[in-house]
């Protein structure tokens, strides 16, 4: 098989797994079996642009992890809502 025939089958089993790694790691991966299903039809109808097909999946990829499992500064806490030293004697 040739690029042209094995593509769209790699790009749904990238699909595939990222579909399964949603399901069992993060559900806000979904956006990437999704790009990666979107992105193996666009293959199949348009054959010409297979790359670009590719390279967006991928781009969804990056995006959906870098958005996702960003750092994020640590929450605020009020220091008049808790009390700050031990628990008074019941």
């Amino acid at each position: 098989l040739g690029v042209d025939q094995l593509l769209p089958v790699l790009m749904t089993l990238w699909g595939a797994i990222a579909a399964l790694f949603a399901v069992h790691v993060d559900r806000r991966l979904l956006a990437t079996p999704l790009a990666y299903t979107a992105g193996a039809a666009g293959v199949l109808n348009w054959p010409e642009y297979r790359f670009w097909f590719t390279a967006a999946a991928a781009l969804v990829f990056v995006i959906n992890i870098g958005v996702i499992w960003r750092p994020r500064p640590a929450a605020r806490t009020d220091r008049n809502s808790a009390p700050s030293g031990p628990a008074p004697p019941v």
